[in-house]
């Protein structure tokens, strides 16, 4: 995955190359929107497997529990982006910073 560049003022997608996938692991790849539940049947997979807990955007949004991986999300500028993970990220159940 490129490096996230807020003055690029676009999302970027690709997976983090520090994060390895397990066999269990399921993969929803969005080109065209920043919402994994968009368009995608991942909800309802979470459902059959009774997953409660995500690390994952807009999970919030439907009553699961996340955590933020505060270094792997991006901002406009560094002010906005101390603020998200201040202020918003622990309403929203807490973050972390991936190792």
């Amino acid at each position: 995955m490129s490096k996230i560049n807020p003055e690029e003022k676009k999302f970027q997608i690709g997976f983090v190359e520090e994060l390895s996938l397990r066999p269990e692991d399921f993969i929803v790849i969005k080109c065209n929107a920043i919402n994994g539940f968009s368009d995608t049947a991942l909800d309802k997979v979470l459902k059959r497997l009774k997953r409660n807990t995500l690390i994952l955007a807009e999970a919030f949004d439907r009553g699961y529990n996340i955590i933020v991986l505060s270094n792997c999300t991006a901002s406009i500028n560094a002010k906005l982006q101390g603020f998200s993970i201040e202020a918003i990220f622990p309403m929203l159940g807490g973050s972390q910073y991936s190792r």
